[in-house]
């Protein structure tokens, strides 16, 4: 599920979804070019360039990311991006 939220000052959207979440040392280093983690069976899982890629253009406008883990179900990642200054 998408939100949004505004006003003259800042744009806040938030991103929810159902799945499992991040490990903490995932949630630490979240934004780094090829993030990977192992499971338990040792296969490798990450986030590649596509997050770090999405991440550096928003902070190049202004944006600041933020991302948690849900705490309960009608909580999710949370992303607020300020609008940039001088723009509509």
């Amino acid at each position: 599920m998408i939100e949004a939220h505004w006003d003259a000052e800042k744009l806040e959207i938030i991103v929810r979804d159902d799945g499992p979440g991040f490990s903490s040392a995932v949630l630490a280093r979240l934004g780094e070019p090829y993030l990977t983690e192992r499971d338990e069976e040792g296969a490798a899982g990450g986030l590649g360039l596509g997050f770090f890629i999405s991440k550096t253009l928003l902070e190049r406008t202004g944006a600041r990311l933020t991302a948690r883990n849900k705490k309960s179900p009608e909580e999710g990642r949370h992303r607020p991006r300020p609008l940039a200054a001088g723009r509509d």
